[in-house]
């Protein structure tokens, strides 16, 4: 059992996009810690208790930050060890504050993270894994302009599922004559219409005894060019986020 598997947490309270806790050897927020708290304030309704009964008369087309907002940045921050208001000139482009807080991250985000980890860590490689629900053109773009190594989920359709079409059929053929599961990969180049330039795609089809699955990411990383043969025996959530590195 690997590091990532051994421990993991699910939170729903962000209902846009899922958020999953696990143990990670790279360098990610220091204040993550804030997600339980979260989750409990969503079941107990704390801040929005709180907020809820407050007027305001602000004028609403001007308005950059809900009263909900700003109750669980201050809480939430005092929580973090953050009692002085003006740590949140820096806690306001943390991204696990922006998400506690029902924010998007966003590219400038990003490039914020980036520019404090290389400051830090000038030699430093960055890798970016996500579901599909990061896999926008923005993030692809600021990876990219960054010089930062993606592993991001893409939504399967139709130009996919024709793409792969070939690799799910042999999957199928391959577990109805010996039982046995199947999960193949294959790869290609793919733009898509908000793409500026292609990209490289990795779609993994598996067929066994639930039927059949496809899921595809889109990655820069240089071990996306050689599928592993390690990642056939690995978990579902595994294969997409540990292609390797190196030449090659």
């Amino acid at each position: 059992m690997d590091s990532q598997t051994a421990f993991q947490l699910n939170f729903d309270f962000l209902t846009s996009k899922p958020i999953v806790v696990e143990l990670s050897a790279a360098q990610v927020s220091s204040d993550a810690g804030l997600f339980p708290f979260r989750q409990l304030d969503e079941q107990i309704g704390l801040t929005r208790g709180f907020a809820e009964p407050l007027t305001d008369r602000r004028d609403a087309g001007r308005i950059g930050h809900s009263f909900l907002e700003m109750v669980r940045m201050r809480v939430y921050g005092i929580l973090a060890g953050y009692p002085d208001q003006n740590d949140h000139d820096v806690l306001r482009s943390d991204p696990v504050c922006k998400l506690i807080c029902d924010r998007s991250i966003n590219d400038d985000d990003l490039e914020h993270v980036v520019d404090h980890l290389r400051e830090a860590w000038p030699a430093v490689r960055i890798h970016l894994r996500g579901d599909s629900g990061f896999g926008k053109p923005v993030m692809y773009d600021g990876c990219e302009r960054l010089e930062i190594d993606y592993t991001l989920g893409l939504s399967m359709n139709a130009r996919l599922k024709q793409l792969s079409e070939n690799t799910l059929e042999t999957a199928v053929k391959r577990f109805e004559a010996d039982g046995e599961s199947q999960r193949l990969f294959c790869a290609f180049c793919y733009k898509a219409e908000s793409w500026p330039v292609q990209r490289w795609v990795v779609v993994k089809c598996e067929a066994n005894a639930q039927g059949t699955n496809c899921r595809a990411v889109v990655s820069n990383r240089t071990g996306a060019f050689v599928l592993p043969q390690a990642c056939v025996n690995q978990p579902a959530a595994w294969w997409c986020s540990s292609l390797p590195v190196g030449p090659i």
